[in-house]
């Protein structure tokens, strides 16, 4: 009989062993980034390993708000009919991007357009398209959101913050077509200590 209740203990010790096992995989962040996009009907997502590169930054600008910025490439997605370059606008150091918070932000299709004119903000989002026409623009207006804003590392030199968000709008390509656009992301951003 002891011989029973001690394997039942066992199996019992094992079972409980395995589900906190199974909560603290359940409870990690997600450990991809990524961009999804639905163009016209047609679904293109790209996903990434979370932490592995934070992309390139691009220039240094002025922002809306008189402090400067950077844009960081985030991906590119294709198929046979559409190439999407997805860029995000933030603030480059840690003082100025820790006062960011979720909500609805500009959503562009021209920021790595030095002569476009357009004044760019913190967390602007550019998702620039290329079709069988050549490069769609964006119907003025669109906004994307922001949904969460999280610190994911802090080295001293660097901080890492994930952000997810969502947005939607319409494109016109050269042949005047009008198409809806909306996707989901999320992406690392890296700012300055």
């Amino acid at each position: 009989m002891r011989k029973i209740l001690n394997f039942m203990s066992f199996v019992i010790l094992l079972t409980i062993g395995s589900c906190k096992k199974e909560d603290i995989k359940t409870t990690n962040p997600n450990q991809k980034e990524f961009f999804e996009i639905t163009i016209d009907g047609q679904k293109l997502r790209d996903d990434k390993e979370f932490g592995l590169t934070v992309g390139t930054n691009v220039g240094l600008s002025q922002l809306c708000d008189g402090k400067y910025g950077t844009g960081q490439f985030h991906t590119g997605v294709e198929n046979s009919r559409f190439d999407v370059g997805v860029y995000i606008v933030h603030t480059r150091n840690l003082t100025d991007f820790s006062l960011s918070v979720p909500g609805n932000f500009q959503l562009t299709d021209d920021w790595t357009n030095p002569f476009s004119g357009t004044q760019f903000c913190n967390l602007t989002l550019e998702v620039k398209i290329l079709d069988d026409s050549q490069l769609s623009s964006l119907i003025s207006g669109q906004k994307h959101t922001i949904s969460s804003i999280t610190k994911i590392k802090d080295d001293g030199n660097y901080t890492q913050y994930l952000v997810d968000g969502t947005f939607s709008g319409n494109y016109i390509n050269k042949s005047n077509v009008t198409y809806p656009v909306s996707g989901s992301y999320s992406v690392l951003l890296e700012v300055i200590n």
